[in-house]
């Protein structure tokens, strides 16, 4: 399914090649992991385990909640969208 999306991003909305490199790389992130909000949860702690940043997590996530709105809209699965991370800012003063 992950494929059918890229190339329906690829040839019907027509986004750059990076942003299709960024969507396969926010994919193999999340490899395994959209099947059920657990699952990415989970996906998001192990990220998190490996010193992943909130921010990289988040971009991650936008895209992932992409596919799965595509898959809802397009192929009639449930909805799973995931809320991102809080992050920090730091401010100096």
């Amino acid at each position: 399914m992950v494929e059918q999306f890229i190339q329906s991003w690829k040839y019907l909305k027509a986004v750059s090649p990076k942003t299709l490199i960024w969507y396969q790389c926010s994919f193999g992130a999340f490899d395994g992991a959209t099947d059920s909000k657990e699952a990415i949860t989970r996906r998001i702690i192990e990220l998190r385990d490996r010193s992943i940043s909130p921010i990289s997590i988040n971009s991650y996530l936008r895209r992932v909640n992409a596919y799965l709105r595509w898959l809802h809209e397009e192929c009639g699965q449930e909805p799973l969208g995931m809320s991102t991370l809080r992050e920090l800012t730091v401010t100096h003063s």
